[in-house]
């Protein structure tokens, strides 16, 4: 680590100088401590035309420096970009949660096809049947025959693909809300954690 950035600012707000010392001279303000010289950017501090300059804090991870205009300009694009991939994430995440109490992760999902496999080719129940059990570990459908287990997971795999496209339908409405959005405070703050279905 670098030590202690400190500056002296002229009238107009520019650095007039800038060390990296331990004891500076009086005048100097201390600035911030930086890891290397490519953090001083965050911080709004360039040099240009032989002199540092000074524009103010980096607002954002999503705000690039317009040198021309020596301000900050906010970086839409990427902005919306990552609030796409959050969107992703609680997708995939709530795809496999629980659906009406059973397990719905890819590993439930395999054992519901192919317990439905089974039974429809009429080879019946699995032996040593102890029946199905849900996603707080209790156990259904144990005493039922063949047929009741299947219409069961019938149900049950028909609930969890309305769910499924219930949530996709609902991660497109997300996305197509952050890209409409043009103001930075507006995506950034957009939260992806809610309007999903159950």
């Amino acid at each position: 680590m670098l030590n202690d950035l400190y500056v002296l600012i002229d009238s107009n707000g520019f650095i007039d100088q800038a060390a990296l010392a331990i004891e500076p001279p009086d005048f100097f303000i201390k600035g911030p401590i930086v890891e290397d010289m490519a953090d001083l950017f965050n911080y709004g501090y360039y040099f240009r035309s032989g002199e540092w300059r000074y524009i103010g804090q980096r607002p954002s991870p999503y705000h690039i420096i317009n040198r021309d205009l020596t301000i900050w300009i906010p970086n839409l694009d990427a902005a919306r970009a990552t609030k796409l991939q959050e969107v992703s994430s609680e997708l995939n995440r709530r795809l496999y949660l629980p659906c009406n109490g059973f397990d719905a992760d890819k590993v439930s999902r395999d054992r519901i096809n192919g317990t439905i496999a089974r039974l429809q080719r009429g080879d019946g129940l699995p032996a040593g049947w102890m029946g199905w059990r849900d996603a707080d570990n209790q156990q259904h459908w144990a005493e039922d025959d063949a047929a009741t287990v299947l219409a069961n997971l019938y149900t049950l795999s028909r609930a969890i693909e309305d769910r499924e496209q219930a949530l996709l339908v609902a991660s497109w409405t997300h996305k197509a809300n952050i890209a409409a959005l043009e103001d930075i405070d507006a995506i950034l703050a957009y939260d992806v954690t809610k309007n999903w279905p159950t």
